[in-house]
């Protein structure tokens, strides 16, 4: 297993966490005590690149939120075909 993907396995479960918890995740599923943090943590920004959200929300704690973009998708009537238009008002709908 690579350290991205143990990355992910673990933000699957947690969304915010302390880059120490994750460090010691990451270290303990791949057997390898001396993997250096940075490498974890650059790992951990890389993942930008593949529509994840991650922020430092506490810069002094190392205190991470890490979420998955939502991809935009076009929704369009049965009725007419076409698309449906989302405002400030709508934005919250939930469509059965």
């Amino acid at each position: 297993m690579s350290i991205k993907a143990t990355i992910k396995q673990y933000v699957g479960d947690y969304r915010e966490f302390y880059a120490e918890e994750l460090i010691t995740f990451v270290r303990k599923v791949l057997g390898r005590p001396k993997l250096r943090d940075g490498s974890i943590i650059r790992k951990l920004r890389e993942m930008r690149d593949e529509k994840y959200i991650v922020e430092c929300l506490d810069h002094q704690k190392s205190f991470y939120l890490v979420k998955k973009e939502v991809e935009e998708i076009e929704i369009t009537t049965t009725a007419r075909n076409e698309p449906l238009v989302f405002t400030e008002s709508t934005k919250n709908l939930t469509l059965f």
